[in-house]
């Protein structure tokens, strides 16, 4: 069971959300990576706990990245 998937695109990260949600009743979680801060990304389709997730796995990153950058300059 894979914990992420990653897709080549946009499209195609939209339509396997949509399967997985409608199709199998996953949780999912929804943030693009890359940017200076993690970026929230949730469909008006999404329920509550999807979105509380999206915001958990996004403070995650922050999180890790903010200590990243302190061990990297010694702070």
């Amino acid at each position: 069971d894979p914990d992420i998937l990653v897709v080549p695109d946009l499209a195609a990260g939209n339509i396997l959300a949509k399967q997985l949600t409608f199709m199998s009743h996953a949780d999912g979680a929804g943030i693009v990576l890359g940017a200076r801060v993690p970026i929230i990304l949730t469909s008006r389709a999404d329920n509550r706990r999807a979105k509380l997730a999206s915001c958990a796995v996004a403070c995650l990153m922050a999180s890790a990245a903010l200590t990243h950058d302190a061990t990297k300059t010694g702070g």
